[in-house]
Parts: structure tokens; sequence; C-alpha cells
């Protein structure tokens, strides 16, 4: 046991006789190691135990007080003393001196004992005393509740609970380092027991006693000290309520001193219930008592905890949902007002039962719980099972309250606290739970034979959990002494009670016998006394831990028959059990009076033997002869032993021997396998409903999918019994099963349709549609099966997931329009994405849409060069044009827009968007809106020259007609040359015709003109022949030879034209001869003169 006194005493004591007794039990109490480091830990806070002490270990670095103060500043524990910062104190400090403050302090000593005294005076009726202290306290009242002397009030229990917490830091440091030795390496823990018990016992002005002695006084008074770990166990659950400044600190700290844990756990919202208590004034006001605080915190946890206050009290305490307490409030309006359990009482103190030395029968009870008590919503709380409301077994309460013939009986065991001879039941019926607790617990039923059973029986300390070394800490149980609970064993109590219990019930009760189920906790002791035939549940559920079962004890007489009956079987090693006085007679009178019987019994095997004794216990009683017994007789091993493992199902009527005697080994598997006997419990179907079907038939409609389906009421085996087999498959299949319990919809709405529509209807994706509400199962229903299955396909549901379009816009389309749009989903669902409606795609041809989405057009979309509303109504070839790479590349280097170009004819789009086009523009030689409304003939030209442009200009290029613009076009390489070399301009181009531009623009002509020979205004108003003769290439051979001059050439020329006759003999006459040899130097000058001349 911790000794706090002596541990506070080396921290703070500073004399030395009490010293040196505190480090003697200190020494004795711990191991010399773990003494030396208490010890040197001491020493570090208090220096006068150096001189006290021979040797002491050295320890690292202890926290100062100042590093401690800081850690109170930044709690959570400073508000309730105050004030939250250091800053704040030292203002209020300023406000008041210290000779005020001390003043406070006095007078509010003065009323403490004033207040004492008038409680004194008022218990012992003195009037006068009772009026002078009075008038004395309500003096020192007002003083008191002055603004100056609150602001005392405050810093006196700041600095107190300061001190205090300087303190129990120190202890707390010291148990969770060395004792406990289960503290952080920051010291969290520490630091959290020192808020902890600052909180629950610090601040008190008029305290006279220390906070380590108070803290000994609490841990000694609830128990927490037997504890191994008593700080740790006392505050681990320990927690601080949100709003700190709106609880009433002192009172709370009253109810945690007198009610120890039960009070601490309140305390965590403490704030919640003050305020529930204030209601609507808005003042916040501590609880009366524990009692007041409780049920303020049950209407905080159940809104109908006025309904049933008791049971609110013990869903709080045992963490009961709101959705459970208001299951056990509908319960309740069902309760039954009897029932036909035996009421026995067995105090263990009257059984002459010798136990082990550590185990007494003294101080235990087993009653049986009373009706009205509310415990039995939770007794599997109580002694930790399952078996309360929520729990996997509430099925048992439920059947337990509110069925006459089950109900529940509980082991008491006597509170250390209880009164000497404490009757078990209050005057009006009830449990004195102010001496007992519940420490055990079974749920019991009456049998189909009228015998009594205890389902099993379940202890809050049992062997079993010994075993498995739970060192889980309960603080939930009833228990008064936890470490007590902990090292007790009731298995070895239970087990004496229960076989006195079940004779007082034989005997006194027309119950023939009782059994206790070995399932669940039961004790291990009562598989010794295993019975060979179990009983069988009269009425509720049957939850299965007492399949098999012990017979506790039986009644003398049904024990005296069963040794006569035994008496004639000599042959066989077989003993009939019978479980009724009447069933044992009618056996016994058989064997008595019947002589083939009575050879029958020493003349088969064991088997036939065990299935007599189970027809007997089954059996009418008017069956009982020789004749019924016979029929089972020639029957194959194998049956015998199948029909002889029955005896729970034909007490239970599911069946009986004869149903299956003639069915075979397979069919008799098949009509009693496990799922069909779990439908014969539930009453889906009886043996005669079973018994014509197929054995796969049977394996169908029994599985456990369909087991849950009836018992959601979803169809019944009725429903299905006659349908053929795949369409039951089909309509209980897990996705139709999810459909049914989402109520998407009915077994009703799907029975007439076709497999295949069911199939479709019922899916996992159409399941998912009918959840996200994309449609609804009437939509579907009145599809054909065509667009049924597309409109419930995986791809087309992710689109209605996606949002891209709506069920009821997809499947008012056509067929084949709908199939088309799933040969394009790909495309559809890359424009719907983002681009555009299903509105505006779905009557689009399938050509249009794949063009509408090429990486192209999703570039101009997503770089809103256009939209595509402003694609959908265009032509297809247009719209391939618009979205062309080259036409994308335009709109992306501004060089033209979507809208220059969507009204333009399509012959231009590829010229107008070429790289060339976009590069020359870019160059300035011309923009887009230059070639936009230049006809296809003009822009063609116009766009072949662009190589001229910086010799020609594009505008006065443009300004001609087409055929001129062919012309230069044509002549396009020498007309530069010739505009280059600046022998002409374009305006003397543009108005000449294009065979004497060829002409004045051949290379002979820019030779003639590079060698000056003559210009091209010389030439241009000739006739196209002079031209040509002139810059003919025989002709610049003259001129650079010299041979003639072009003035005179031409002159001659000009007049020869005259005679167009001789044009070709003068040019034949030329390839002779140059001009000059004809006319100038030629001996015979003036007859060639005289020829020429004629000619002309």
């Amino acid at each position: 046991m911790l000794d706090l006194k002596s541990l506070n005493t080396i921290l703070f004591s500073n004399k030395e006789s009490e010293l040196k007794i505190a480090i003697k039990k200190i020494s004795d109490q711990f191991e010399p190691e773990k003494a030396k480091n208490i010890l040197a830990y001491a020493n570090t806070y208090n220096n006068i135990l150096s001189s006290l002490l021979t040797e002491f270990n050295t320890l690292p670095k202890i926290i100062s007080d100042e590093e401690i103060i800081n850690q109170f500043y930044n709690s959570e524990i400073s508000p309730f003393f105050g004030f939250s910062s250091f800053k704040h104190l030292e203002e209020a400090k300023k406000s008041i001196s210290q000779a005020q403050i001390n003043t406070v302090k006095k007078n509010y000593s003065k009323l403490e004992i004033k207040n004492k005294e008038l409680a004194n005076a008022k218990k012992n009726s003195n009037s006068s005393t009772v009026q002078k202290l009075e008038q004395e306290t309500e003096k020192l009242q007002t003083f008191l509740d002055s603004p100056q002397s609150q602001t005392a009030l405050k810093i006196l229990k700041h600095d107190i609970a300061k001190e205090q917490y300087i303190k129990s830091f120190k202890l707390s440091k010291l148990v969770a380092d060395y004792i406990e030795e289960n503290n952080t390496i920051d010291d969290n823990l520490a630091y959290k027991h020192a808020y902890d018990i600052t909180v629950c016992l610090g601040g008190e002005i008029a305290q006279n006693q220390d906070i380590l002695a108070k803290l000994q006084s609490f841990l000694s008074d609830n128990g927490f000290l037997k504890a191994k770990k008593p700080l740790h166990d006392t505050f681990a659950r320990f927690s601080l309520p949100e709003n700190k400044e709106h609880v009433t600190l002192k009172k709370w700290q009253g109810l945690i001193s007198k009610h120890g844990k039960e009070a601490m756990k309140l305390f965590a919202v403490s704030d919640e219930i003050e305020e529930k208590k204030a209601g609507d004034t808005g003042i916040h006001l501590a609880p009366e008592n524990l009692q007041d605080a409780i049920f303020l915190q049950t209407q905080l946890t159940y809104e109908r905890a006025d309904e049933y206050p008791e049971l609110a009290k013990l869903a709080l305490k045992y963490k009961l949902s709101e959705e459970d307490f208001n299951q056990c409030l509908e319960i309740e309006r069902q309760k039954k007002s009897f029932d036909n359990l035996p009421d026995i009482t067995i105090h263990g103190k009257d059984l002459d039962c010798k136990l082990d030395s550590s185990t007494s029968l003294k101080g235990y009870h087993l009653v049986k719980l009373p009706i009205n008590d509310p415990r039995a919503y939770i007794l599997g709380h109580i002694v930790q099972d399952c078996q309360s409301i929520g729990g996997h077994s509430e099925r048992c309460v439920i059947d337990g309250i509110t069925r006459e013939n089950n109900g529940f009986y509980v082991l008491l065991k006597s509170k250390n606290s209880a009164k000497p001879n404490a009757e078990i039941f209050t005057s009006d019926g009830k449990i004195d739970y102010q001496n007992f607790d519940i420490v055990g617990q079974a749920y019991a039923w009456l049998s189909k034979l009228g015998n009594l059973v205890l389902d099993s029986w379940e202890n809050l300390r049992n062997e079993k959990e010994d075993e498995e070394d739970d060192e889980e800490e309960n603080d939930e149980d009833e228990i008064e002494d936890e470490e007590e609970a902990k090292s007790l064993n009731d298995d070895k109590v239970i087990v004496p009670l229960l076989k006195e219990f079940a004779k007082q019930v034989c005997n006194t009760t027309n119950i023939n016998r009782v059994t206790v189920g070995l399932g669940g906790k039961t004790p291990e002791k009562f598989k010794e006394i295993e019975t060979e035939f179990p009983e069988t549940i009269l009425e509720g559920y049957d939850y299965g831990d007492a399949t098999d079962q012990a017979l506790i004890y039986q009644k003398p007489e049904l024990t005296e028959l069963e040794n006569k009956i035994n008496g004639y079987v000599a042959k066989t090693e077989f003993e009939f059990e019978l479980n009724r006085i009447d069933i044992a007679k009618a056996l016994l009178n058989l064997i008595e009076n019947e002589p083939n019987f009575n050879d029958l019994l020493n003349n088969i095997s064991h088997k036939l033997l065990k299935l007599l004794n189970v027809l007997a216990i089954s059996s009418d009683l008017k069956k009982f002869n020789y004749d019924y017994f016979k029929e089972f007789l020639n029957l194959e091993a194998d049956v015998i032993k199948q029909l002889g493992g029955f005896l729970e199902y034909y007490n239970k009527k599911y069946f009986m021997p004869h149903d299956l005697k003639d069915l075979g080994t397979e069919r008799i598997n098949n009509t009693t396998s496990c799922n069909v006997i779990e439908c014969y419990k539930q009453q889906y179907f009886t043996f005669d409903d079973l018994k014509d079907l197929d054995n796969k038939k049977i394996e169908l409609l029994t599985s456990t999918c369909i087991q849950n389906s009836y018992r959601d009421q979803y169809f019944t085996f009725k429903d299905l019994k006659d349908l053929d087999s795949k369409k039951v498959e089909l309509l209980t299949s897990i996705y139709t099963k999810w459909g049914y319990e989402k109520k998407y919809f009915t077994f009703e709405d799907l029975k007439n349709l076709n497999n295949k529509k069911i199939e479709l209807l019922t899916s996992e994706i159409s399941n998912k549609g009918y959840g996200n509400q994309y449609f609804t199962f009437e939509d579907l229903k009145i599809l054909d099966l065509d667009k049924l299955t597309i409109a419930t396909s995986t791809n087309i549901i992710e689109c209605y997931e996606s949002n891209y379009f709506k069920f009821k816009e997809f499947v008012e389309l056509d067929i084949k329009r709908i199939k088309n749009i799933c040969d394009d989903l790909f495309e559809y669902k890359m424009l719907l994405q983002k681009y555009c409606t299903f509105s505006e795609l779905k009557d689009l041809s399938s050509d249009k849409i794949k063009a509408l989405k090429n990486s192209f057009v999703v570039k101009g979309y997503d770089n809103k060069y256009f939209t595509f509303n402003d694609l959908k109504d265009l032509s297809l070839e247009k719209i391939k044009l618009l979205t062309l790479k080259d036409s994308v590349e335009a709109y992306e280097k501004q060089h033209c827009t979507f809208n220059d170009l969507k009204d333009i004819n399509i012959e231009k789009i590829p010229i107008l968007t070429s790289p060339s086009t976009v590069t020359t523009c870019q160059l300035g030689y011309y923009n887009f809106n230059d070639l936009k409304d230049l006809n296809l003939d003009k822009l063609e030209i116009a766009i072949s020259m662009t190589s001229y442009y910086d010799i020609i200009k594009f505008k006065d290029f443009v300004e001609l007609d087409v055929e001129k613009m062919q012309a230069i076009y044509n002549t396009r390489i020498t007309c530069s040359k010739i505009l280059k070399g600046k022998h002409c301009t374009f305006d003397d181009l543009k108005n000449i015709d294009e065979n004497k531009m060829k002409a004045l623009t051949s290379d002979m002509a820019l030779m003639c003109y590079r060698s000056k020979y003559f210009t091209f205004n010389e030439l241009k108003d000739l006739s196209l022949e002079i031209i040509q003769t002139l810059t003919s290439k025989k002709s610049y051979i003259h001129y650079k030879r010299k041979g003639f001059k072009f003035e005179d050439f031409k002159a001659s020329l000009e007049k020869i034209e005259i005679a167009d006759n001789h044009k070709i003999e003068i040019s034949k006459n030329l390839e002779v001869s140059s001009f000059t040899d004809l006319v100038v130097n030629d001996h015979n000058h003036e007859e060639n003169v005289d020829i020429i001349g004629r000619d002309l």
C-alpha cells in the first residue's frame, strides 16, 4: 500500500525525528535501489535529509519551482482559481493591498467558524444563539461579497492553489518515476496528476489540512491505496470540463471527496450539468448532491430520461447509447405483469457445503430477478457478457422481459458495507442494491416438456476469465471493491447454490428437472453432468448457449422410474434418460405389459435403443405402443443414427420421426440440414412445405442469403417454391436483396417479369443507379430489353454519374440513335466533359461528332478560339477546315479568328490559313483582312506571289483584274528583275498586255536594259512584233558588237512594219548578216537600200 504520509514527510518536513521515521519506513517498504532513488529525489528538495542519509544515488537535475509554476499557468487548471495568467494576477494585486488581503482572509476564516456554530445551534434548537449568529454571519458575508473582498479571495485562492500545485507535482513525479514507474520523458503524467490533485482537493482558503495529507485520506477512503498504481488508477480517466469558468468548483470538490470516482466521472461534464440545472435562468448552479448530479446528466444524455429515471441512471452508468435506451423504453411498454418461473431464493449461509479455504458461501444469495427490475436490460454489462440491449444476445433480454415463460436469476453478493442481516428484498419487493451487488446471472426459460433451463450461467468473476489473465481496468461494474472483485472466483460458489436451487425447484413445483446450458461462461464443473437429451425452449429465441446442457437435478421419482426401466436392459450398455415422469411411467408400463417390447429391448443395437429413447421423449403418449416403435426396427443403421440425433427438433415439432424414417439418408440430410433447421426454427416453412421439392430446390430455397430475405420479409417461401430455379436465383441474388433492402423495388414488382429483365433490373449497376437517383425501377421497367441493356450498362451509368446526360433524355431517343451514341461514346464523353451538353450533341451525326473532338478542336475549345456551339451547326466539311491544324495555329498566332473565317467560302479557308500565308502576314506584306474579300482566283494568284511583295506592292497587285494578275504572275521572275533593276515601274507594267509583257520582260530584254542599249519606256509603246525583234538574241548580239544602233533599227523596223508581208524576209536577211553589213558598209550600199525601199 502506498504510504503518502512518509513521502510527504521526506519531501517537505524539517523535523529530524519525523524524517528518521519516514526514512526507515521507506527503506523497509522498497527494495534498496528503489529506496535510494526515492530518498535521493527527496533530498534535492529537502536539504535536511543529507545529514540523515548514509548513502543515496545521484539523480538527474530536478525541476525547479519556477518551471513548475510556468506549467501551472500553461495548464488548464489555473482558470479554476481566478486567473489564467501571471500577468492577470499581478494586475489584480495592484488594485488591493496586502493588509486588505489579510483582513479578507481573517474574515473568511471567521465566517467558516460561525457557519459551523450556526449549524450546531440550529441542530440544538437554541433560538437566541441562532439569531445572534445569523446576524454575525450576515455581516461577515456582506463584507466578503464586496468587489474588493472578492478580488482578495481570488488572489488568496490562486496563491494557495499554486503552492499546492508545486507540492502535488513534486510528489507526483516521485511516485511516477520511482514507485509506479510510468512517467513520460517530458513529465506529462506527473503534471497531469498534479493538476488533478489540485483541482479535486485544492484551493481552499480555510483549509487546515495539508493537500498531500488530504490526498492520503481521499485515496484511503475511496479504496484507491489498495491499487498497484494508486495515482494512475485514481486519475487515469479524470477529465476537466470544457467551460471551466462555469463550474462551482468548491461544490464539486465536496462531491468528489465524498463519493470518489463516481463524482470524478461526472466532473468532466460539470459545466453542462450546472447549465442544465440553471435552465432558463442563465445562472449556473451546482447540483445539490450526487444523485442530483446523476439525474441532471441522465437528462443531458437521454432526451427521454424522465420516462424512466431509474433506468436512465443505470443506462448512464453502463454507457448505453440513446438509441439503446429508447429501445428499452419501447420494450418496457410490452413488459409482462407476471411469469411462470419458480420464485425461489437460496442463501449461501444455509448450505452445508465445504469449499476450499479461500472461498465462502456466506454473503451469497441466488434469487429470481423481479420482473420490474430495470437491471434486466443491462445484466450483460453488469457481468461483462453480451446479454444486454444493444448486445449480441439482446433477443434473450427482450424475451426474458416480455415472455411469461422466460426470465432471469441473479447471484447476489453482500457488500462489505452491508448492514448485518440485511434483507435482500425491500418492502416493495425490489432487491436492496444498497447492501447487495449482482455478481452473476442467468437467462432462464421453461422447456417444451415443462422443465426449467438456465440458458447459461454468467459470473462476473469466473475461472475462464482468470485463465485469460485479463488486466484491463473495469470501473463500470457494481462491485464495491474492484481489487476484491478481481481476486475472487464465483464459479466455485455458484455450483452448490445452483444444485440446491434445482433441488428446491423440483421438490416444490411440478417441474421434473432443471438443466443449465454449457455455453457462455457456465462453470466447467457442470460439464461433468452433461445430459444426453437437452431440453427445448417453449417459446422465444433459441440463442444457442443451451444447445448442450447439464442436468443439475431432477425429481427423485423420475430417477427411480429411469432406474427401473434401465433394469430391463441387460444385454446392452445403454441407459434411458427421460425428461418427465409421465413419459417414464408410460414407457415402463409398455415394457412391463408388452412381452414383445421387453424382448425387443435386449435384442437391438445401442443406436436403436437411443432412437427408442428419443421416440419416447418426443412422441405423443397416445402412441406409446409396440406397433408404433416396431415401425423403426428394420431401418438401416445410418438412418437409425440420424433419427436418434433429432430430439431437439422433434420436441420443437419441426418434424417427427415418422416423417423421416422412409426418406433415406441423402433425403434426410437434405431436409434436416443446418440451413433447413434454421428455417424451421424461424417458421419460414414447415416440413410438409418442403417434402415434395427436389434436393437442389431445397438447397436453393434454404440458403443463408434467402433465409435473411425471409427474415426481412422481402418474400416468403411460398412466393418462391413454384418458380423455376433460375428465376429464384435472380429474385434472391445479393444485388436483388440489396434492392429490396433499399426499397428500390419489391418482390411483387419483379416476379412476373422475364428472367433477362429481372437480371438487368436487379444488377449491381442498376442498384447503383437507383441509389444515386439516376432513375427509378419504374423508369427502367417500361423499357424494352435493348434499351434497358444499354441504359444500365457500366459505361452509360458512368455518364449519368459524371452528369454527361440524364437517364430520361438518353432513353427518349430511338434505339438506333442510342446505339450510335454507344459506338461514339468515347467522343461523347470527351465533348461532354466540358465543351457541350447532351442536348446539343445528341442529334449530330457520328462523322460530325468525331470532327468536333479531334485534338486540334479540343485545343481550340480550351483556348477559347471557338466553342462547340460555334461549330455544331456548320457543315462537316467546314468544321473540318475551320479546325485543321493550320487553322488552329492561325488562331493561335492571331492571324485571324474563327469568326473571321466561318462565313468565308470553304475553298478559300485552306489558302487563308496556310503556314505560308500566316508567315507572310507576319512579315507585313498584307494581313488577313487584305485577303479575305478577294475572290478565289485572285486569292490564289496573290498568295502565289508572296515572295515578290518586297518588289511589287500587294495592294497594287490585287487591284488588277485577274488576267493582268495572272500575266504578271506568269512573268513574275523577269518582272521582278526588271522592277528590282528599276528599268520600269509597276504602273508601267500593269497596263501592258500579257504577250507584250513577256517580250518586255524577257531575259534578252533585261540584258539590253542592263547594257543600256535601250530602255523599257523606249519599247513599251512599240508593237509586239517590233519589241520581239528588237529584244531578240540576234539583235542583242548586234547591239553588243555595235553593228547597228537601237534607234536606227527601231526606225527602220517601224517603217518595215508597214509592209507586214515582208517581215519574214527581213528577219531572214538578218540571219545572213548584220544590219550594218546590209546597209552601211556593204559596197552595194545604194543597191541594197533601193531593194529595202522597194520592199517597204
